[in-house]
């Protein structure tokens, strides 16, 4: 199927100091929104269908919120110890714990005598207190620091890919991004890539930066200068932007010098870079700004 074009709709008046929020069920029916506000305009974006049907490494795995709403546990501090409270604001995990993290895959980090180990929403230990950090689960593995080294285990506590990396991010879609250089630093010489669960490199690591992946591709550094990458290794938008944000509803927001526009997947745009700021497509809307 080919990439529907997509016109841009702006409306703006003077009277008027912010843009409204919108339920999307307003939207309904709509062939495009009128926004008012009062310059320096922050303006949204229209996605109009005409009628011819035009990081670094992170320790956060995925949505805790949701994930500590469906455990209804919560970490939370009482004196110098943590526990984990209830939904009332009740402890049903004494305060026992150094640091408490939030539940992630059914597991939570916490910490004794400065070691990593992990809880179920019961509080007992499954994985006991025994690396030097640890990162949350998800997708049913959780980054360890041995050493000065990071790598993976299962929910079985056992390693499962050798610690071997500067750093790590959570797996998402069965890959994780990882550094190739020293655990705490940032050096020229540093190199960013993909594995999988097997341990194994998607691509060759490379890159100077990496985002994360969404739809199906991820932001990546060469040379100051920022392309995408597929699931596969395989480049397939040449690195030529100052800047770029994740996919979302088939658009990139990208940066050519102090402008930003949006990308389709093949690297063409469908907004030109006109912005002097701007945020990333959601349910059909992206705010923008525009200097006077």
């Amino acid at each position: 199927m080919s990439p529907r074009p997509y016109r841009l709709s702006i409306h703006a008046h003077p009277d008027y100091n912010s843009a409204m929020a919108f339920e999307p069920s307003a939207l309904t029916g709509m062939e495009s929104l009128v926004v008012y506000l009062r310059p320096p305009p922050v303006v949204l974006l229209s996605l109009c269908l005409s009628v011819a049907a035009m990081s670094g490494c992170s320790k956060v795995g995925q949505n805790k919120t949701t994930e500590n709403s469906k455990a209804g546990l919560y970490p939370s501090a009482q004196g110098n110890k943590y526990g984990y409270v209830d939904r009332t604001g009740k402890f049903v995990i004494n305060p026992q714990f150094d640091f408490a993290e939030s539940v992630s895959d059914g597991l939570a980090e916490v910490k004794i005598d400065h070691k990593s180990g992990f809880i179920d929403v019961t509080g007992k230990f499954v994985i006991n207190p025994q690396f030097d950090d640890a990162s949350s689960f998800s997708e049913g593995l959780a980054a360890v620091l041995v050493g000065k080294k990071w790598g993976f285990i299962n929910k079985t506590g056992r390693i499962v890919i050798t610690p071997q990396f500067g750093c790590t991010g959570p797996f998402v879609g069965g890959l994780a991004k990882v550094k190739i250089g020293a655990w705490g630093n940032v050096e020229d010489g540093d190199r960013y890539g993909f594995i999988d669960k097997a341990g194994k490199f998607v691509g060759n690591p490379q890159f100077e930066d990496v985002g994360v992946f969404s739809e199906g591709l991820v932001q990546v550094e060469v040379n100051d200068e920022w392309g995408f990458m597929d699931k596969t290794g395989k480049v397939v938008v040449y690195p030529q932007f100052a800047k770029a944000q994740p996919f979302s509803e088939g658009l990139a927001l990208v940066w050519i010098g102090d402008r930003c526009g949006y990308i389709d997947k093949i690297g063409k745009f469908a907004i030109n870079p006109q912005f002097s700021d701007a945020e990333s497509f959601k349910q059909g809307l992206a705010r923008v700004r525009i200097d006077d």
